[in-house]
């Protein structure tokens, strides 16, 4: 469904103050490091209200939301993560409320959700309060300068565990012309599935010549949907290779094993670095339950490391609060010891498990029993065996799914060495 401003609720009969509230920034102490980009629509909305005539005031701390509204002023806030949107909601309901002051419903929020209203999609981004404020204070962003812009929008997937999941199609939005508003920095593209768009082979073409024209770097955010590849969008991925500095993309499900052997031809076909988000933790309610899914996530991490892939290790979790995880602890050890920059060498479960929670770890160890050796010998000993490809197809007839075998040799000297 495509929105317009009048499902906004705007008043346009006078023309005053556009206040464009960064829910994300008012609440970044529970994220610090989050966001690390400008808000993509409410560079958008900037951009709409000045052409109106309202002057623009970016709000993206606490002290400076409004006490009153004004008949004449436009709120309009965006928030990418959900609990922060609960959170600067339960600012309104904790302050005194009186007759003139602003409410939280006064304020026209957008989620991830939501879509851009039609008017204001065509907009270009007004990057001009980000870049003073950006100036005048001591906050960071840790991705700027940057440009920001989608491609497309949406897409046809609909799975359960993400934002975009009401969405029934990709539809183009933006040109690369309209996204490059910020000359001499790289583009940050947001788009929601850019690799299952039918035309995507030729935005590929097109970014690797408009890098090539500009002198810039790409950067795709959303990663890569291998679970449908062609020769055709590998061609566009070997055209756009000097714009990216490395790729994305996931294998989510254990059982769909051919995603491993897609990721195989990107990295043939693309040459470049390739990082690769494993979910776990989904809906996970039993010992059982538990050691199949960390049987599972442990054969993706050695299937993917030994064929050289990064591993980014992804835990669910359910924006609905329908579901909460009570294994939660364990698998945030879990990806404390195995995140990427961590998963050297020497590593195991239990060089990166802090005192305080090595509970958890011998609790990985006893749930994996037999295979407790993915987690207790060390990630360069477990790569250099010889033996791996077996051990593997062992898990997988164990899980079920069909091993595809590892035909990457690890080619790269002195990167583990057994001691």
């Amino acid at each position: 469904m495509q929105y317009t401003l009048n499902d906004y609720n705007i008043d346009f009969n006078k023309v005053g103050t556009a206040y464009l509230f960064d829910i994300d920034l008012i609440e970044r102490s529970s994220y610090p490091t989050f966001p690390k980009l400008p808000n993509h629509a409410l560079l958008k909305f900037s951009s709409y209200f000045k052409a109106q005539g309202y002057k623009i005031k970016l709000v993206y701390t606490a002290k400076q939301i409004p006490l009153l509204h004004r008949e004449g002023n436009v709120y309009v806030g965006s928030a990418l993560y959900s609990g922060n949107l609960t959170r600067f909601k339960n600012r309104f309901d904790k302050v005194r409320k009186f007759k003139r002051g602003l409410s939280f419903e006064q304020i026209t929020i957008g989620t991830p959700v939501d879509s851009m209203p039609l008017e204001v999609e065509g907009c270009l981004c007004d990057y001009t309060e980000y870049a003073e404020m950006l100036e005048s204070t001591d906050i960071k962003l840790g991705w700027w300068p940057v440009n920001v812009g989608f491609l497309t929008r949406g897409c046809y997937r609909q799975c359960k565990f993400c934002v975009n999941r009401d969405k029934k199609e990709i539809v183009p939005v933006n040109s690369l012309d309209e996204i490059y508003q910020q000359p001499g920095v790289r583009i940050e593209l947001l788009d929601d599935n850019l690799f299952a768009y039918d035309k995507s082979p030729e935005l590929f073409k097109e970014i690797g010549q408009f890098s090539k024209e500009h002198g810039i770097k790409f950067q795709l955010r959303n990663g890569l949907d291998l679970r449908k590849i062609t020769p055709e969008k590998l061609d566009g991925l070997k055209a756009a290779k000097k714009a990216f500095g490395s790729l994305h993309c996931a294998w989510d499900e254990t059982k769909n094993t051919y995603i491993f052997k897609n990721i195989m031809a990107v990295k043939k076909a693309y040459g470049g670095e390739v990082n690769c988000y494993t979910l776990c933790g989904v809906n996970i309610n039993t010992d059982e339950e538990l050691y199949k899914d960390l049987l599972g996530l442990f054969y993706r991490f050695f299937c993917l490391f030994k064929a050289q892939i990064k591993v980014i290790i992804a835990l669910f979790e359910d924006d609905t609060g329908n579901y909460v995880n009570p294994y939660w602890p364990l698998y945030k050890t879990i990806k404390h010891a195995y995140y990427m920059q961590k998963a050297s060498g020497p590593s195991n479960l239990k060089r990166w498990t802090s005192n305080a929670n090595i509970h958890l770890a011998d609790k990985v160890i006893e749930i994996l029993g037999e295979h407790s050796w993915l987690v207790e010998e060390r990630i360069g000993d477990i790569i250099l065996d010889d033996g791996l490809n077996d051990k593997l197809r062992i898990i997988a007839k164990e899980l079920g799914v069909k091993h595809r075998e590892i035909g990457v040799e690890y080619n790269r000297p002195g990167r583990f060495v057994k001691q």
